[in-house]
């Protein structure tokens, strides 16, 4: 990879750690592992006290990319469209925590999820596989691994316990369940996509 011939982790550890993204991206192909990428419904906020702390500063999720100056007019109109599609016109101390929950899952989640398949789709060479699981189960890691509260939808990793059995779940799907019925697809789909691409 790279120009590095080895079977040894070390060496290829310490060439990754130096070589940029972008680059990793355009040698792809060099690479036997295709890119699999997910999106989830929704994020668990494990902190929710700090909603309207947080909520203050709309600016802060104004895309980066849209090169606008922090605190500039074009910045501060970015901010407050994304403020009312979020939450509406009305006040911020009357905003569901499901609202926010969607407000970061698109800011830290899927924002980066599709700048980076659209780089790897744009610049690399090997296939790009994309799946959503939006499946809200009780296997679902965010069931006993935290915070659940009122906030509906998958969680970030909630597609794990349904393909590795966790150890720490007290909860065994019932044979002919809906969960039960994810569990065998979701081992079914990645066994399938293991072997065969």
């Amino acid at each position: 990879m790279l120009g590095l011939k080895t079977d040894n982790s070390t060496q290829l550890l310490r060439l990754l750690r130096n070589v940029s993204a972008e680059d990793i991206v355009r040698h792809q192909q060099d690479v036997l592992t295709p890119e699999v990428s997910a999106v989830y419904n929704r994020r668990v906020v494990l902190n929710a006290a700090a909603l309207g702390i947080l909520l203050e500063d709309m600016e802060r999720f104004v895309p980066r990319d849209l090169n606008l100056s922090r605190g500039s007019n074009e910045s501060l109109e970015a901010a407050a469209l994304i403020r009312e599609f979020y939450f509406g016109n009305g006040s911020l101390q009357n905003v569901t925590e499901q609202r926010y929950v969607d407000l970061e899952t698109d800011f830290a989640y899927v924002v980066g999820f599709h700048r980076s398949v659209s780089q790897h789709v744009t610049t690399g060479f090997s296939p790009v596989f994309v799946y959503q699981f939006a499946y809200d189960g009780g296997l679902g890691r965010s069931r006993y691994d935290g915070y659940r509260g009122p906030i509906v939808g998958a969680a970030h990793g909630d597609e794990l316990g349904y393909l590795f059995y966790p150890n720490s779940s007290k909860y065994s799907p019932v044979e002919n369940s809906t969960d039960f019925a994810v569990l065998q697809t979701m081992v079914s789909i990645w066994t399938e996509f293991a072997k065969i691409g």
